[in-house]
């Protein structure tokens, strides 16, 4: 009498089935990083306040030939331009009701003007907040700021050097620095990694996946 056949390997124990829940783990822990970067590079609301491009409008060589700067016919004697910037970043608006009180930029010297505002949105008929210009600060005034909003503030300071400094009372993750550049890429670099970890995978008939 012929012996009974054997009997076949149980479905989990096939290499195809492990091959294939190898893929599906391996995408699962791919989204996860993707969405997990996605929210940490575009947080709920977030704030960035910060200057740039403060530069002396006469230097040493400037004085040598006696060049000036004048402002409603008064001499400039250490005349810079400066820019505050505020960047919003954020999957939210930042609605009025999250301010505590005005947003204060501080330049640490005497503003003679603000020589050009600039707002840019995707929103359109988004107004510019109020401002209020003082001694060597400038007040914006609570109103919405939208997620993708960019403010820029740009003053004439005579004086001393000026020395940037921002109070703002808003309920929101506060930067002082510029958006990272990198931090938009972030979910590309991620799944790239998880398709790299894909092609590491025994997947059947050579299979590979590209991006």
């Amino acid at each position: 009498m012929a012996p009974a056949p054997a009997p076949p390997d149980p479905w989990y124990a096939s290499g195809l089935f492990w091959a294939i829940a190898a893929v599906g783990v391996a995408i699962v822990l791919g989204v996860g990083a993707i969405v997990a970067t996605y929210r940490s590079a575009n947080p709920r609301r977030r704030l960035h306040v910060y200057a740039s491009n403060i530069t002396p409008l006469v230097h040493q060589i400037g004085q040598t030939l006696s060049l000036e700067v004048r402002s409603n016919g008064v001499v400039l004697t250490n005349p810079h331009i400066a820019t505050a910037n505020l960047v919003v970043r954020s999957r939210r608006d930042i609605r009025k009701d999250a301010f505590d009180g005005p947003i204060k930029l501080f330049f640490g010297t005497h503003i003679v003007a603000v020589l050009e505002q600039t707002s840019g949105t995707d929103v359109p008929g988004t107004p510019l907040p109020s401002l209020i210009r003082h001694e060597d600060l400038l007040e914006i005034q609570p109103s919405i700021l939208r997620r993708d909003l960019t403010l820029t503030y740009t003053v004439l300071v005579e004086g001393s050097t000026p020395v940037f400094n921002a109070e703002v009372p808003v309920d929101a993750d506060i930067r002082d620095t510029p958006p990272s550049e990198t931090a938009s890429t972030l979910g590309q670099i991620a799944f790239k990694v998880a398709t790299q970890v894909l092609n590491q995978m025994p997947l059947p008939l050579g299979a590979r996946f590209r991006i």
